[in-house]
């Protein structure tokens, strides 16, 4: 079995491939993780994907005290099938570098959206690397507006809302969601109409999709593992 490992600046999750479910600790403990606490299985290979420094150290040296094995670590020098310019390798983030990989094996030309910390938009076409766009993420401003306005309480982003509304929960709700969803619409379009691509196979994944993607005009699928399809290709292509 092989281990897939995904750090986020907030959440670490994990999983056993070919397994569906997936355990989620937060970041800031993992030090006191123990894998074998969620993991029954043999365990012979492991590959991490982080972008918290120095978490990847930690992990390693957890996967080979409990399972003798030597974990992979993603960099973006790693074998992939997405052609990237010399120019932008050492750009990119290894989550983001993961999740391009996952996409390919859906599509070789499509748009990736990622709504984690933040909302990432990136081109491929015909297997090379196009270009990124960066946006704050949903949770980021939605948490940002609590801090900066002293008069509105933490709003959870689960619950009712309407297109305007007459009390602060729905309002703010309906002001993060559909936001972020006429943001991600508005850069679809323009980014089908200027490589003229209208049958561009567009993917969204992360956290927060959940809350957008039902709201999109553009033609647009959910894929919630999209970083865990890149990472076991990644071992693969590397292992």
């Amino acid at each position: 079995m092989i281990l897939l490992i995904d750090t986020g600046n907030t959440q670490t999750k994990f999983k056993l491939y070919s397994k569906d479910e997936f355990y989620m600790v937060k970041t800031s403990e993992v030090k006191s993780l123990v894998f074998k606490s969620y993991i029954k299985d043999e365990v012979d290979g492991a590959i991490i994907s982080s972008v918290v420094k120095g978490v990847s150290d930690i992990l390693k040296a957890k996967i080979k005290e409990e399972f003798g094995i030597d974990a992979l670590v993603i960099n973006t020098h790693f074998k992939t099938n997405v052609n990237y310019p010399e120019s932008m390798i050492n750009e990119l983030g290894t989550d983001m570098f993961a999740s391009l990989e996952g996409a390919t094996s859906l599509s070789n030309t499509f748009l990736s959206i990622d709504c984690g910390t933040a909302t990432t938009f990136n081109l491929i076409i015909d297997n090379n690397y196009i270009g990124t766009t960066i946006a704050p993420g949903v949770y980021t401003a939605h948490n940002a507006l609590f801090e900066k306005a002293s008069l509105i309480d933490a709003i959870p982003l689960d619950g009712c809302y309407d297109l305007l509304n007459q009390d602060t929960d729905r309002c703010v709700r309906a002001g993060t969601i559909l936001g972020f969803s006429y943001l991600i619409d508005g850069f679809i379009t323009d980014i089908k109409n200027k490589y003229r691509l209208d049958n561009l196979d567009v993917y969204i994944t992360g956290g927060a999709s959940k809350y957008i993607y039902r709201h999109l005009k553009n033609k647009t699928t959910r894929v919630v593992d999209l970083i865990f399809k890149g990472l076991i290709r990644l071992y693969d292509l590397n292992k």
